[in-house]
């Protein structure tokens, strides 16, 4: 599931009160229906929004970075299993395989 289809709920929330049976957001006071489960529900200044977009922004990276990192290692093993002294005359490589 992505972040984007993702349901939020984990935000500090309190009753409305009177006769309404909502809760809303602690932070920036949008009613839970209102917010309908997505960060972009809550208002652009509200604390949690910022905190969880931080947080998701963090975990993005981490992610590309473990794939460029991995898209790393395949190229090294990919060159380095091409690469055999006697097909590599004057050093060079004599080719790459696709994984």
């Amino acid at each position: 599931m992505s972040d984007e289809t993702k349901y939020y709920d984990d935000y500090p929330s309190e009753p409305i009160g009177g006769k309404n049976p909502y809760c809303r957001c602690s932070s920036c006071g949008r009613s839970a229906p209102e917010i309908n489960g997505s960060i972009e529900g809550h208002l652009e200044d509200c604390p949690w929004r910022i905190q969880k977009k931080k947080e998701l922004d963090i975990k993005r990276n981490k992610m590309g970075e473990t794939r460029k990192q991995e898209f790393i290692d395949r190229y090294i093993v990919t060159f380095l299993a091409t690469w055999t002294a006697s097909d590599a005359p004057l050093g060079k490589p004599r080719g790459f395989i696709q994984l």
